[in-house]
């Protein structure tokens, strides 16, 4: 492969991000035969948004949503290659509590990752009453959204999208590692593809500090949001169920603090985008919540960057996170996805263009969207990434990759 950087990806970008009305879009195109110093990045800002000395930059850090889904695939995948569990053992045999009727009980790990075990979607993500205990998601698939859930009805063996069985498989990775869902993440994923700038836990980003917010050379201004959240509100204190419940004093501030760190205020002040949508005069508007709740980490709750994305695709390509057989089952298609052309495997999704095969996951989550694939036969990987609600970044996504496929360098 050749270099990336002759191709003027920059003219089709920077149109893009004023053509599809978007308050920020970070692109990164990788090129994983080589190190890291050619890869390709872009930052781009909504022209009417650039009023502050805030910037986006490739550390900027987006909520991923459903890319995480990958990660929590990425987990199982390893457990079963340490002979801990198999793809077809069945829920009731690791977690024979769930308060879901049989059908679903019975239902495979294999069908879960490719969405094709009948379990429908979950009602509803408490966005503005985020969870964040280390048994949040424990607490979540044996309450009340799980209780008699039952298989939708013509699922056998079809593709229906569920983030409700991604929910209960990563509690079965913290069951049978030991560990929290996040811990196992960050030990045996986050740390094996160096991916220092990422975590699965929002609140605890700003623990990461301003570094490296400022002084990249593709840095560009957004809006600074001005003022912080109502704490009696929202994602706020007061009103928080687990605080009420919080057992003492200590673990009442714990839970404070933690709330606190996913205020915007606190946010942006720790280099991450926040959501966007747009308002009935389709004006580009803050939204109320940052997605995230702790009860939805596995299907969900990735956040990260341009640098740290680029490095996952590396561990990935070079078979560090799982192995080359392993992956080359997990991208075995299992099932159509309607209406795409697509397929899915466990946990990848697969489509064809250009020639080639891609794999990879969409993310779609209120004000954030996000689009990563791979192409293990050309040796690139492409994320694309919008702070923006509805952002059309699989249309981007697919353009890019055409122009890689077409060019005369490769």
């Amino acid at each position: 492969m050749n270099n990336l950087k002759k191709i003027d990806f920059n003219t089709y970008l920077n149109k893009t991000v004023d053509f599809h009305d978007l308050a920020s879009l970070s692109v990164g195109i990788y090129n994983l035969k080589k190190p890291e110093s050619e890869d390709f990045h872009f930052c781009g800002v909504q022209k009417r948004l650039q009023e502050s000395h805030l910037a986006v930059n490739t550390y900027t850090a987006y909520h991923m949503a459903s890319v995480s889904k990958l990660l929590t695939g990425m987990s199982i995948a390893q457990l079963v290659s340490a002979g801990k569990i198999q793809y077809t053992d069945q829920l009731k045999s690791i977690l024979p509590a769930l308060p879901i009727n049989g059908q679903l009980l019975n239902a495979r790990i294999e069908d879960m990752l490719s969405h094709t075990a009948g379990f429908p979607d979950v009602s509803g993500y408490d966005w503005n009453q985020p969870r964040i205990a280390d048994d949040a998601l424990w607490e979540y698939v044996h309450g009340d959204e799980y209780k008699g859930m039952k298989s939708l009805e013509g699922s056998d063996s079809s593709f229906k999208y569920s983030n409700a069985a991604y929910e209960i498989l990563g509690a079965i990775v913290s069951e049978v590692s030991g560990m929290t869902y996040e811990d196992y993440v960050a030990k045996h994923i986050f740390k094996v593809a160096r991916m220092g700038e990422s975590t699965m836990l929002t609140f605890r980003r700003t623990e990461f500090g301003k570094t490296l917010r400022l002084g990249d050379q593709n840095a560009k201004e957004i809006p600074a949001f001005t003022g912080m959240k109502d704490t009696a509100g929202a994602t706020g204190a007061a009103e928080n169920a687990e605080i009420a419940r919080a057992a003492d004093t200590a673990k009442r501030n714990e839970i404070e603090n933690a709330l606190r760190a996913l205020d915007f205020e606190a946010l942006q002040d720790a280099n991450c985008a926040l959501p966007y949508a747009k308002d009935e005069q389709n004006q580009l508007v803050l939204m109320q919540n940052y997605p995230y709740n702790r009860e939805h980490a596995p299907s969900s709750t990735l956040t990260s960057n341009l640098i740290d994305m680029g490095r996952l695709a590396r561990a990935v390509y070079e078979d560090r996170i799982v192995d080359i057989c392993t992956l080359d089952g997990m991208t075995a298609p299992r099932a159509e996805v309607p209406r795409s052309g697509e397929r899915v495997g466990l946990s990848w999704f697969i489509r064809e263009q250009n020639g080639y095969e891609l794999i990879g996951h969409e993310g779609s989550d209120d004000g954030f969207r996000s689009s990563f694939y791979i192409c293990r036969e050309l040796g690139i990987a492409t994320l694309v990434t919008s702070n923006t609600d509805n952002a059309r970044v699989k249309t981007i996504s697919k353009k890019l990759f055409e122009l890689i496929a077409t060019a005369d360098t490769y």
